[in-house]
This record gives C-alpha cells, structure tokens and sequence, in this order.
C-alpha cells in the first residue's frame, strides 16, 4: 500500500518475484504527488526564492504567479515551465509593492497536480524605508557589493569577500574583512549636511562579529571625502579580545565610549541613535551610553567607510553585516530586540 495516491497490489502467492518489483516498480514510476513545503521568500534585490519538496519521477512543472487569487479550476498560462528535477527556483522578473500568489504544479502523463497557493508580499515592511540612505546585507549572491538602497555605489580595496559559511541569520551572507587598513569597502559621496545640526536625526546600525584584538578596530565611519583626519565620525570597537569596547568618534574626540559586553568572535547588533542632542549607544538592544552633546559631524562630500575609523587608520578585522543607514529618524529611543531576520 501507498501512502500518496494510494495503489493496492494484490498477487497470487505463486507469483515469481521479479514479476511483483518489476510490477511495484512500474507503479512507482506512474506515481506523483503535488509538489508540498512551498516557501516563497522575496528578497530586497527583487526576487522571489521558491523552495519545496516533490516525491516521484514527472515530466515537468509549472510555476504560476499571479498578483491576485489562482483559479485551480480555470489556470492561468503558467508563468515558466521547469525541468522535473528542480526544487528551487527564483523569480527575477518581481516588481515591489505588490502582493504575488504562487502555486508550482507537477505534470506527468497529462496529469498535473497542485501545491497549495502561497502568497508573498514586495511590498516593503520598513515604515522608514523612504529615509534609509543606505541598506547593505550581502544576500545577492555575488562578489557584488550591491546596496538594497541603490543610492549608492561601492568599491572594494584589499582582503574583502562575501562568505556565506558563517552567516548571521543561517541565509544569504556576510561581509569579511581584513586586518590591514587598505580592507575596506567605500562608498560614492553624498551629501549629509541636511541634518548636521543640533535638532537632527540619525541611526547607524549594523551586526558586527570581531576576530582582532587590541587597538580600535573601526567597523563603520562616514568622513569627508577631501576634509582632513578628525573630520569623520566612526563607530568602532576597541580593546582586548573579551568584553571589548564599543565607541563613537567625532570632532576630534571620542565621546561615547563603554564596555559592550561582548567577546570576539560573538556577533553582536551596535546601533548608534542620535535625537537632537541626545546621543544613545545601543549593542544588541541594551543602552549603554547616552550622552547629551552636539558632537555629531556629517559633511557634503561624505564617504561611508566599513573596514577602518577612515583616513587609513583603525583597521577592523572580522565580519559585518547588515549596515543600515537612516536620516531623519531616531529608530530607537530604548531598550529594543535587534532584528533576528534580514531586513
């Protein structure tokens, strides 16, 4: 007996058995269910990454997308036809704010049997979104530095990869860097001189995992692109390979500086909120300093730097992963849970 699309096999107990596998196994190969487990993910790079599960041998598939409910009983021209063996496919052909339905169908002797419809927002969950300037994750699965942003550009300089063996959130990737001052990536310039001021917002965020020890190891720094070296302000992380310092330098000083409780080799969230005077570093959720000053400094040729403090000092050494630059907006004013998600 099977389970999937039941048969029953009756044979007389003088049947020779080669004559029953011979038999099961020409009722395996005319047996299939409907493909099962779907997961449709979209991803900021607009894409659909489709995943599911599918018992016995077929001819083919079909993938139908639709931006509203799938008729089973009158279908829809499908949207690509797929080889029989595949369990993943992704969609690149995905435009933003919109909701898609999707089914994957298995097809064998004109027979086609249908997965349950799922349905996968674009439409992005960000309520900032229009005020990020920046949003790198490294999920494209390319060497590519790609910002899902896309006001930016960047260039690499010395030992930087994407590795996806040591992830953050067991998908996509994560930036490695060396622990030399020319490892680095870099931005184009943009102009932050907007929200230089004593009433301005701002939150810089990133998850950082250091594999260096001793001296500052400048994770991420936005500095002027032709302003001399205190003309900057970096965020970076300092001191022995245990309970290591988190910090923010600006203006020629460091003035947010505390223990950050974290080892090397552990990942760990640092957001670092401005709102108005009011200066506040976060690592993994948890205020640790707060500071009333108006130190800050953005300037109108800035770079974003992740790799060193900028200007050629303060090397980092470890992973990065999910910097996120947003102006105008104080995302968080206390204790929170960092994101355990990609953006």
């Amino acid at each position: 007996m099977f389970t999937r699309d039941s048969v029953i096999l009756s044979y007389n107990i003088k049947t020779p058995l080669t004559s029953i596998s011979r038999a099961v196994g020409n009722i395996l190969k005319l047996t299939f269910n409907a493909p099962y487990n779907l997961t449709v993910e979209f991803k900021m790079t607009n894409r659909l990454e489709l995943n599911w599960e599918l018992d016995g041998v077929i001819d083919e598939q079909r993938y139908y997308c639709s931006e509203t409910t799938i008729d089973t009983t009158s279908l829809p021209t499908p949207k690509v036809i797929l080889s029989g063996d595949l369990r993943a496919y992704i969609d690149t052909d995905i435009v933003e704010n919109k909701d898609y339905h999707v089914i994957i169908s298995s097809v064998k002797n004109g027979i086609e049997k249908l997965s349950k419809e799922v349905v996968v927002s674009t439409k992005n969950q960000d309520e900032y979104w229009e005020n990020v300037i920046c949003q790198l994750q490294f999920n494209n699965g390319t060497q590519d530095i790609v910002d899902d942003k896309g006001i930016l550009s960047w260039s690499k300089s010395g030992s930087v990869s994407i590795v996806t063996d040591t992830t953050l959130f067991n998908s996509g990737g994560n930036l490695s860097i060396g622990s030399l001052v020319s490892d680095y990536i870099k931005s184009s310039t943009i102009d932050l001189t907007s929200i230089n001021n004593s009433t301005s917002k701002f939150t810089i965020e990133f998850f950082f995992n250091k594999s260096v020890s001793g001296g500052n190891a400048g994770a991420v720094c936005i500095a002027s692109k032709s302003g001399g070296s205190s003309d900057r302000t970096a965020l970076f992380l300092r001191g022995p390979s245990s309970n290591f310092n988190a910090a923010v330098y600006s203006s020629n000083r460091t003035f947010l500086d505390a223990p950050s409780g974290k080892n090397n080799g552990q990942w760990g969230h640092f957001a670092y909120v401005k709102d108005g005077t009011a200066n506040k570093l976060f690592i993994d959720g948890v205020l640790i300093y707060f500071l009333n000053s108006n130190e800050f400094r953005l300037y109108s040729d800035s770079e974003i730097w992740i790799g060193q403090s900028g200007k050629n000092s303060d090397s980092f050494g470890g992973l990065i992963d999910g910097l996120r630059i947003t102006k105008d907006v104080a995302r968080y004013s206390s204790n929170f849970l960092p994101p355990s998600t990609p953006y």
